[in-house]
């Protein structure tokens, strides 16, 4: 009986962590897809993913959650998210596969992993992409005097009840943006994304050309809001000390805007989701990763900084905080540069997500951890056309039926997972390679190498420290947010002390030397470490709910994962 079971573990085991291998960088190069990118393509699509809804959506949330000191947030998300990027860079070019996240920590940690990341990368760019059809169509209505919402009210009837007072027709054309959310904006919705459907169905380089486009004025059009922000705000916005002064909620209230800043961050995984079509990808991929995330961080900072120098944070709306802080200013026609920045942004967003959302399902199709469906490309674009039709409906539908009150949360908690999971996969792979090696191998004291192998062997030893480190940064987030006290300050040196000794004992294991490796990840494992501690403070300061809902989703994702691993997956013909 006791040998029956153990036989079992050990087969789930073995299936949960088996990696998908690959033996030379040159089957890795050969693709279905047409390698048809350039680096100024790729940094375009990378800056198109971020630049959009995040700035008009998540900036004038930020500022209510930290004041000012939102500006600190954007930098916090910023740091945290390049350091993340770093090592999707150095995946994209190990391995220059479309699956992005999902693709890295199959040939790195395994496969179960692997599906859970692949599962909530898709949960999150679907709910993205509804959120931008919804707030795109709230935008064109209002701009058009809700002419649309009313001629369909009026005479197709409305899907969702909304009371008559919500309604508001004023001239500032964004009020009330918000209320109308998913309402009478399903056709809109519908036309939107039947459009966003027809320009990921081009070619890939006719798709990107329509992104860049729009990202390029997208971006004209942000600086314009900066330099109005710069010739026209007022400093005693940051220094009222009636309304709390720069840190008016203090630095819990820095890195609970943080948190939420990385929704407006996530989209930088569309560079390495694009490495399969990427003409160069070595050279490719490392400097589109760099130069996207350096101008995103400097643009959200700017941007935010502006908002709060235009109005002062307890004052600044939800709906239309861009637009009303404009005009209490006095600069009434810059409502019109917002609106139009806002449509060109949202847009580029959308054809990027779904690009992008499409890429990873046509990687996990492949690896046969999903539908093989997923998998069919059409042969006169080479685009995955049944993917982009099936990702696109079910984003249409959550957009017609479902509001955005909780899913910035979810798109949060998806994000920083997949970020901390992509970093843990690039430790492990820096240090195991991508065969299968597993005896214990010290760059440094190497006389107790033969002790600590009686015990662990390379990867058990890697995750365990790894697992120290991630529960040690959780136990200083919730000390740093008052929910863990000690007056003592005992305990968050014990867990300072545990978090730099699991880094030391990682910097003294041998690196596996890898000849196809033309970009690393600098100064390893210490960058990589501080990356999961940024992502395990910022999560740990989401709502509770929001990792109920959480966990519900993985809970699925590990009955589909058995599933599909039982039927198609191809890790164990490798």
């Amino acid at each position: 009986m006791s040998t029956a079971v153990s036989t079992r573990l050990q087969r789930l085991a073995s299936r949960i962590s088996r990696r998908k291998m690959i033996s030379e960088m040159d089957d890795l190069l050969q693709t279905r897809l047409k390698r048809s990118l350039s680096t100024f393509d790729i940094t375009l699509l990378g800056i198109g993913h971020m630049i959009g809804s995040g700035i008009y959506v998540i900036s004038p949330e930020a500022a209510r959650k930290a004041g000012p000191a939102c500006v600190i947030s954007y930098v916090i998300a910023g740091i945290a998210s390049m350091l993340a990027a770093l090592a999707y860079a150095e995946f994209a070019v190990r391995f220059p596969r479309a699956g992005s996240s999902y693709s890295y920590v199959y040939f790195s940690v395994g496969e179960f992993v692997a599906f859970i990341v692949g599962w909530n990368v898709l949960l999150e760019n679907t709910l993205a992409l509804s959120i931008v059809a919804q707030t795109c169509g709230a935008y064109i209505d209002s701009i058009t005097n809700y002419v649309v919402s009313n001629f369909v009210r009026e005479n197709v009837g409305r899907l969702v009840a909304m009371p008559a007072h919500s309604v508001n027709t004023s001239r500032s054309g964004i009020t009330g943006l918000v209320t109308y959310l998913n309402t009478e904006h399903q056709f809109l919705v519908l036309v939107l994304m039947a459009v966003f459907v027809v320009i990921v169905l081009l070619k890939a380089s006719r798709t990107l050309l329509v992104g860049n486009v729009l990202c390029g004025l997208s971006i004209c059009l942000l600086i314009i809001i900066i330099g109005i922000g710069i010739f026209k705000g007022n400093f005693y916005n940051w220094t009222n000390s009636n309304t709390g002064g720069f840190l008016a909620r203090g630095w819990q209230g820095v890195f609970k805007a943080a948190s939420i800043c990385f929704f407006s961050y996530g989209g930088f995984d569309a560079i390495s989701a694009a490495a399969e079509e990427a003409k160069d990808p070595r050279r490719s991929m490392p400097i589109a990763t760099i130069i996207a995330m350096l101008i995103v961080t400097m643009l959200y900072t700017a941007v935010a900084g502006c908002l709060t120098l235009l109005r002062n944070w307890t004052q600044i709306r939800m709906t239309d905080g861009f637009p009303e802080a404009m005009n209490y200013n006095g600069i009434y026609w810059a409502q019109y540069i917002i609106t139009a920045g806002a449509l060109c942004g949202m847009t580029a967003v959308a054809v990027v997500t779904l690009y992008t959302v499409v890429r990873i399902s046509f990687s996990m199709a492949e690896d046969g951890l999903i539908c093989p469906l997923f998998a069919k490309i059409s042969k006169r674009s080479q685009v995955p056309q049944y993917s982009t039709l099936m990702f696109a409906g079910f984003s249409a539908l959550v957009a017609m039926f479902f509001n955005t009150d909780t899913t910035v949360d979810m798109l949060s908690i998806g994000t920083l997972t997949a970020y901390m999971m992509v970093t843990c996969g690039l430790i492990s792979n820096r240090f195991t390679g991508t065969s299968n090696l597993s005896a214990l191998r010290l760059r440094y004291f190497r006389r107790f190498e033969s002790h600590l192998s009686i015990i662990f062997n390379q990867r058990t030893y890697i995750f365990s420290n790894l697992i120290i480190i991630i529960l040690t940064s959780f136990g200083m987030s919730f000390f740093i947010q008052g929910l863990w006290t000690d007056s003592t300050y005992g305990s968050p040196i014990l867990l300072s002390l545990l978090l730099v000794t699991s880094t030391i004992l990682l910097a003294v294991l041998q690196e596996v030397p890898d000849p196809y490796q033309s970009y690393k990840m600098p100064l390893m494992p210490w960058l990589a470490v501080v990356s999961l501690v940024f992502d395990s403070v910022l999560i740990s300061t989401l709502p509770s709910v929001t990792w109920i809902r959480f966990l519900v989703w993985l809970t699925i994702a590990s009955f589909q994962c058995r599933y599909a691993s039982r039927t198609f997956s191809k890790a164990g013909l490798a």
